[in-house]
């Protein structure tokens, strides 16, 4: 017979077989990131060469989570059928192949599909301090390069963790989580950040 005997201070994490932290500790404390949010960019119908370079720009400049300077120039200033355009971000060079089709009135629907994406450590902290920090007591990450480059839908090997607050609906000590540390998979897509949450 298995006997279990808990200490009253232990009771609001969980009482039971099972109900172990195993990756309270795991990675390093995130720093509070004061990142803002790149803003969005134009959608899949635009007006001009200079509207879809906005766009792809805000693409980049969103998978990389961070706002800063960037640019781009494309094979031709006007809509052609199919044609490429470069965005140059955090002196990286991402190329982008464009189909179009025109709407009239100088306005286009396009198609883009890059090479690769820049991926930063300060852009992954910040996303995830603006999605959890309102429900987490703390935001814990394993090392992130500063700066890499990946092919779009590229999960990353890296992992982040928070510790959820014992309110929060999904995680806290009220779920099936019973409030113990989350993991968070990381996905670089072509325009955002993914995380997905994962439990123990």
């Amino acid at each position: 017979m298995r006997w279990l005997v808990c200490a009253v201070p232990l009771m609001l994490a969980g009482c039971g077989g099972g109900d172990e932290d195993a990756w309270a500790t795991r990675g390093a404390p995130v720093p509070v990131a004061n990142e803002p949010a790149p803003s969005r960019s134009p959608g899949f119908s635009v007006v001009g060469m200079g509207e879809l370079r906005l766009a792809l720009e805000g693409r980049v400049a969103a998978a990389a989570g961070v706002a800063r300077p960037v640019k781009s120039e494309c094979d031709t200033t006007v809509a052609l059928p199919s044609f490429t355009c470069r965005v140059t971000f955090l002196d990286e060079v991402v190329a982008y192949r464009v189909t179009t089709k025109p709407r009239g009135t100088g306005s286009f629907e396009w198609r883009a599909q890059a090479d690769t994406m820049v991926a930063t450590r300060a852009g992954i902290q910040a996303a995830l301090w603006r999605k959890y920090s309102p429900r987490a007591t703390a935001i814990r990450c394993e090392t992130l390069p500063e700066r890499q480059r990946v092919a779009p839908k590229t999960v990353l090997p890296q992992r982040c963790y928070f510790k959820p607050t014992l309110r929060d609906r999904a995680f806290g000590r009220d779920s099936g989580n019973g409030a113990r540390t989350v993991a968070v998979k990381i996905t670089i897509y072509d325009g955002s950040i993914g995380l997905a949450e994962q439990t123990q």
